[in-house]
């Protein structure tokens, strides 16, 4: 019964999906509440308990970043935005501190609580500046609110559906068969570690 567990348990793990598909289907997603936050974040403002990170309104269109393989044993896809009009309004939105995190680290992981951004901080906002290890540069889009379908449902929807079927469905498949040896080698090495176990005095 344990080997059978065993042998479920890396059957999960080694399973793979492929998400060439949401390439197509995240442009028809539109966030009309959007800021722009340029990454690494340098500095963060405190109100009392709070850190703050400036940022700027814009639109935001859905996009997937990332190697397209949603399993355990590689790198998730990142569904994420990509500004697509910049208002150049400055708003700040409050950084997430996740105890243990520091107030560096969690600047490092720019998560975002959430809530709608504020278009001004109180006079005694205390500016801290932050070490920049990082030289590569980028942004992160942080949305507000609910994001809505556009035009581009149009193609992208029908190009999304074509995609899962022609390329996701059968990469999903082989991925997941070229991986399931792994469940043999797992079951003979518990087995073989057990032998070793009950042949100890």
């Amino acid at each position: 019964m344990k080997y059978l567990f065993t042998a479920v348990a890396l059957l999960g793990l080694s399973s793979c999906v492929s998400t060439v598909n949401q390439y197509f289907a995240r442009r028809a997603l539109v966030a009309d509440e959007a800021v722009k936050i340029h990454t690494p974040i340098s500095e963060v403002l405190k109100v009392g308990d709070s850190y703050y990170v400036r940022g700027q309104l814009c639109r935001a269109r859905g996009v997937q970043r990332g190697v397209p393989i949603n399993s355990v044993l590689y790198q998730y896809p990142n569904y994420t935005f990509e500004a697509i009009e910049e208002s150049g309004q400055e708003v700040f939105v409050e950084l997430r501190i996740d105890p243990p995190y520091t107030l560096k680290q969690a600047a490092a992981k720019a998560e975002f609580t959430a809530g709608a951004p504020l278009h001004r901080l109180p006079e005694q906002a205390q500016l801290i500046n932050l070490p920049r290890e990082e030289k590569k540069t980028g942004s992160t889009i942080v949305t507000h609110g609910t994001a809505r379908t556009d035009a581009h449902r149009y193609y992208a929807y029908p190009l999304a559906a074509i995609t899962a079927v022609a390329i996701d469905a059968p990469a999903s498949v082989v991925m997941t068969a070229m991986l399931l040896p792994t469940i043999g080698v797992g079951v003979l090495a518990q087995s073989l570690a057990e032998q070793f176990d009950s042949d100890e005095p």
